[in-house]
C-alpha cells in the first residue's frame, strides 16, 4: 500500500441487485472518486442505469465550472471539439432532473451559471482518455473494482 494512497474499500463482490443508493454508496467508497475520477464515476452511473434498460439523457453529463473563465473556455473548446482543452473542475450526472456525483445531489451552490455545459458518452470519454486527471485517483486499481460490481464495462478508458 503506497503511503499517499489509502488502500481501495475492500468491497466484497456481492451478487445482489443493487439501488441506485447504493452504487453511489460504493462509489463513495473508493478513494478520491471525485478528485480525479469524477468523470469516470459519472459514466459508471451511466452504464449502469443502461443495463436496466433506464434512459437518462442524450447528453447526461454536466460538466460544473469553477469560474467564469471555466465556462467560457468549455464552450469554446466544445464548440471546436477540442477536449484536451477542457477545464473540468467536476463532472456529474444528470437523473431525473437532479445532478448528481458518487456523494448524492450536487449542492445547487455548486452551480454558479444556469446553463453548465453538457457532454454526451462519446464526448466524455474523449474527455476521459485525452485530458490529464488527478492522479490521486488510481484508475489501473479503481476501474476492475466498478466493472466487477456494478457489472459493467469501463475497458473504453484509458488507465
Amino acid at each position: 500500500m503506497n503511503a499517499t494512497q489509502p488502500a481501495l474499500f475492500d468491497y466484497p463482490q456481492a451478487q445482489r441487485e443493487l439501488d441506485l443508493e447504493s452504487v453511489l454508496e460504493f462509489l463513495d467508497s473508493i478513494p478520491y472518486i471525485n478528485s480525479g475520477g469524477c468523470g469516470i464515476s459519472a459514466l459508471a452511473i451511466y452504464r449502469w442505469h443502461i443495463t436496466r434498460g433506464s434512459f437518462i439523457g442524450d447528453r447526461p453529463f454536466v460538466i460544473l465550472p469553477e469560474d467564469e473563465w471555466d465556462l467560457q473556455n468549455n464552450s469554446r473548446v466544445l464548440t471546436s471539439r477540442e477536449f484536451k482543452r477542457l477545464s473540468l473542475s467536476h463532472i456529474g450526472i444528470e437523473i431525473d432532473n437532479e445532478v448528481c456525483d458518487s456523494t448524492g445531489e450536487v449542492d445547487r451552490d455548486y452551480f454558479i451559471f444556469e446553463q453548465p455545459e453538457r457532454l454526451n458518452e462519446t464526448e466524455l470519454l474523449e474527455c476521459l482518455n485525452n485530458n490529464s486527471w488527478n492522479s490521486f485517483f488510481n484508475r489501473e486499481r479503481a476501474i476492475p473494482i466498478i466493472e466487477t460490481e456494478l457489472n459493467i464495462d469501463l475497458s473504453d478508458i484509458k488507465i
